[in-house]
This record gives structure tokens, C-alpha cells and sequence, in this order.
């Protein structure tokens, strides 16, 4: 598991993120535990080579927020991917079309619950960004935020 868990702004949803070394090509099955009465989500980000996760920060927000900016992270390495993990507990839409993180997946178990997920490749050392965010009514996100660094 990369850092802790973060909660919505309410204490009801969580957010986690894993990471799992892959030894061998072609397809590989994910399993999820049953969901037990709620929403459950997952998306997989697939990256070839040796890795390394750097730079983790976690926050949420309250009920009544409709725009927020991510965590800042500070991330070391010169060939990073930072990535932003977001979720609610209301359904509504993330927009990341002005933010600066090309989205990269976005499921939704409406009306109840959605996820987004938004990255950006950052192109030098010690960078500390942060990144606006809106939604497309107030709800309740949780964000976690990470770098991923290429290792030779």
C-alpha cells in the first residue's frame, strides 16, 4: 500500500493505492473483495521498467466544497509522473480539463460514487505543484497525491 488511507471530508469513503510487481508479459487479473453493502472502484496504471513511489500526501474535504486544489508533494527525481487519485461519495463529475493533469481514467458507480484519475509528467527535480480542481456540483473528495519515479 503507497502512504495511508485518506477519507472523504465526511469519514466515509477511502482511498487507497497499491502497488504490485509484475514478472511476467500479457494479461493479468485483478480482484476486488465483494463490496459488502457499497460502492467499490479500482483502476489499474501500468508501467513498464523498475519504479519507485515518492512523495505522498493525502487530504479531504468537507461536504460543501465544489472546487479544491490537490496536495502539494515535493518529488525528487528528474523523470517523475506525479498522480492524483481522487474520489467522492456524491457521484458528481471531476473536471480536469483546466487543471494541468491529463485524466486518465474516471469510473463512476452513479449516482452514488466516482473516481478520477489524473497525472502529469514533471520534467525536473525538487518540484512542488499543486493543481485546481472542480466538480460539477459540491460533494465530498478525498485526494491522494504521489509520484512515481522511473528507475534505471
Amino acid at each position: 500500500q503507497i502512504g495511508t488511507d485518506v477519507v472523504d471530508g465526511n469519514g466515509n469513503g477511502i482511498l487507497r493505492a497499491y502497488t504490485v510487481p509484475i514478472s511476467t508479459a500479457g494479461s493479468k487479473d485483478v480482484v476486488m473483495p465483494a463490496a459488502g453493502g457499497y460502492d467499490m472502484m479500482g483502476v489499474v496504471m501500468l508501467f513498464s521498467g523498475q519504479i519507485e513511489v515518492e512523495g505522498f500526501v493525502k487530504t479531504s474535504f468537507a461536504s460543501s466544497v465544489a472546487s479544491f486544489s490537490t496536495p502539494a508533494t515535493t518529488v525528487t527525481g528528474n523523470l517523475d509522473l506525479l498522480v492524483a487519485a481522487m474520489m467522492n461519495l456524491n457521484g458528481k463529475t471531476f473536471d480536469l480539463s483546466s487543471s494541468g493533469l491529463t485524466q486518465q481514467a474516471n469510473p463512476k458507480c452513479l449516482p452514488f460514487s466516482a473516481t478520477t484519475v489524473g497525472t502529469a509528467a514533471l520534467s525536473s527535480s525538487g518540484t512542488t505543484p499543486t493543481y485546481s480542481i472542480t466538480l460539477s456540483e459540491a460533494t465530498k473528495p478525498g485526494v491522494a497525491v504521489f509520484g512515481i519515479q522511473a528507475l534505471a
